[in-house]
């Protein structure tokens, strides 16, 4: 089987000011489709999921 993978996103809800060694890792991958965020208040959740889910040109479903 082939898999073709069109978005990977992750996002993390975090009360310290700093990253966990998952969220360090995900900094360094440099692929347009992937997108992460650091969710550090609760007002913050629905700009996050927002830019998750927007359509963006050029991906089809």
């Amino acid at each position: 089987m082939k898999y073709n993978l069109l978005s990977i996103y992750h996002k993390e809800l975090y009360q310290y000011n700093r990253h966990s060694t998952l969220m360090s890792a995900y900094k360094h991958i440099n692929d347009p489709k992937f997108k992460h965020c650091v969710i550090r208040e609760k007002g913050e959740v629905y700009k996050a999921l927002t830019t998750f889910f927007k359509k963006e040109e050029g991906i089809k479903l």
